[in-house]
C-alpha cells in the first residue's frame, strides 16, 4: 500500500482504549469529516466449506455494541457461505487518510424485526431492484429488469421487504487498527483479540 498522509500516530496507539468497536466508529467519523470516498464501503471476504475464498464491497450500515451491521440475500454467494462457515473478515480501507481496519469474527443473522427496520430505512431507490434481483443469477434480459425495477418505483405503496434480504452482524473476534505515513514505513498497528475478561489490545511490527 501507498501513503500520503503525514498524519502522526494518534494516541490510541500509544494508549489502547477498551472498546475497540468505539474506535471504529471514531475512525469512521474522522474519516467521514476528511472526505474520504464511500467511507462506509467495506471488502467482505467469506468462505465456503472447502475452503473457497470470496469477496466483494458491501455498506456498513451500523455500528452497534454486537458488532457491524450489514445486509445481503441469503440466496447470494456471500449468504450460502455465511450459512455454510458462519465466519467472516472484513475491510474498511480509506486511502485518503492512510488507515484501515480489519474485523473479523462470526457472522450472526439478524432478528426479523431488525431486518424489517433495516429495509425501511433502505433509500427507497435501492429497493425496486433489490425486490427483483436473483443476485448472482444469470442475466438473460437487462432491458426487462430495468423496466420492471422502473415500474416498481413509480409505484406509491411501499415495497415489502423480500424474505431473503436479510440483516446481518459481524460479531468481531479480533480487530486491527492500521495507520501509514511513516517515512521509515514504521506502520503503526493495533490488534485487539476477544479474551474471556474481556479485549486485549497488543502493537504489531509493522
Amino acid at each position: 500500500m501507498t501513503a500520503n498522509s503525514s498524519r502522526q500516530a494518534p494516541r490510541e496507539f500509544a494508549d489502547p482504549p477498551h472498546e475497540p468497536l468505539q474506535l471504529v466508529e471514531r475512525w469512521l467519523d474522522e474519516a467521514r469529516a476528511d472526505g474520504v470516498r464511500d467511507p462506509q464501503h467495506m471488502a467482505l471476504a467469506t468462505a465456503d466449506a472447502r475452503g473457497h475464498a470470496s469477496n466483494r464491497t458491501v455498506s456498513l450500515i451500523a455500528i452497534r455494541s454486537a458488532g457491524l451491521i450489514f445486509a445481503s440475500h441469503a440466496t447470494s454467494p456471500k449468504g450460502r457461505e455465511l450459512a455454510e462457515t458462519g465466519w467472516a473478515s472484513c475491510v474498511l480501507y480509506w486511502r485518503e487518510v492512510a488507515r484501515q481496519v480489519i474485523v473479523s469474527g462470526p457472522v450472526q443473522v439478524l432478528p426479523t424485526s431488525d431486518s424489517d427496520e433495516l429495509w425501511a430505512n433502505r433509500p427507497p431507490m435501492f429497493q425496486p431492484m433489490s425486490v427483483l434481483s436473483k443476485q448472482s443469477a444469470p442475466l438473460d434480459d437487462e432491458d426487462s429488469l430495468r423496466s420492471r425495477a422502473r415500474e416498481l418505483a413509480n409505484t406509491s405503496e411501499d415495497l415489502p421487504r423480500p424474505s431473503t434480504w436479510i440483516g446481518y452482524v459481524l460479531q468481531p473476534a479480533a480487530i486491527e487498527f492500521w495507520q501509514s505515513g511513516d517515512p521509515d514505513r514504521l506502520y503503526q498497528r493495533l490488534l485487539y483479540e476477544r479474551v474471556s475478561t474481556g479485549w486485549r489490545p497488543r502493537r504489531l511490527q509493522p
